[in-house]
């Protein structure tokens, strides 16, 4: 049996996260929590995920520089990123090829029908 791809959840909410890890779980991602933008860079460049679920407003780095950085790099630049995010304004301002912008709040099926589109075997 092949591993699960790997999803990393960057948001400093612990119950927003938890919520969104749980969700990307049950549609077969092995989802891991990040709630600090600095912790959030040196894993992502470390293991690059298949997905990203990444709130804008974080601590120690922000997520519209995290997002600049992904797809910056050769090595990360094509992971797709849901940007989740109460602030309308600055996620249209992250919308690109293969960004995908959630409004919060985002809820756990919404996610979940998404996320199952976004799975590699789905690709």
């Amino acid at each position: 049996m092949s591993e699960k791809p790997l999803a990393y959840v960057i948001e400093d909410n612990v119950d927003l996260a938890t919520i969104f890890v749980e969700s990307l779980t049950a549609v077969g991602y092995r989802a891991l929590m990040i709630n600090d933008g600095a912790e959030a860079m040196s894993t992502i460049f470390a293991a690059p995920p298949s997905l990203i679920m990444l709130d804008l407003h974080l601590p120690s780095y922000s997520g519209d520089k995290i997002l600049r950085e992904i797809r910056a790099n050769p090595l990360t630049k094509d992971i797709r990123v849901l940007v989740a995010s109460a602030d309308a304004r600055l996620a249209e301002e992250q919308r690109g090829a293969r960004t995908t912008i959630l409004n919060k709040p985002v809820g756990f099926m919404q996610l979940q029908l998404l996320a199952r589109r976004f799975l590699p075997t789905n690709d």
